[in-house]
């Protein structure tokens, strides 16, 4: 195989890679877009639509941190101790 195939195959495939990394980030975007306005919302229900989060905080005033993270999407959102979204603490998509 000639130099430029092989910079014309491995451009495509990082392209397509890139492409199938970040599809999962648009589809989680578009899950909290369709609860939106988060706030208010129960964490019980977001986490059935969302799915389990990748990470969970605790604050020093008893409020609870969830957050979503995948390529091309991440999202915090704030509990209250009963377990209410208070707030979206950061969001950014890519």
């Amino acid at each position: 195989m000639e130099l430029g195939a092989v910079l014309i195959t491995t451009l495509v495939f990082v392209f397509v890679l890139r492409v199938i990394t970040c599809a999962g980030g648009w589809y989680k975007s578009g899950i909290f877009q369709s609860m939106a306005p988060l706030r208010g919302r129960r964490k019980a229900d977001i986490i059935k639509a969302a799915g389990l989060p990748n990470a969970i905080n605790r604050t020093p005033e008893g409020h609870t941190l969830l957050q979503w993270i995948q390529p091309g999407y991440h999202i915090a959102l704030l509990f209250d101790e009963k377990d209410i979204c208070i707030r979206v603490t950061h969001e950014q998509k890519s």
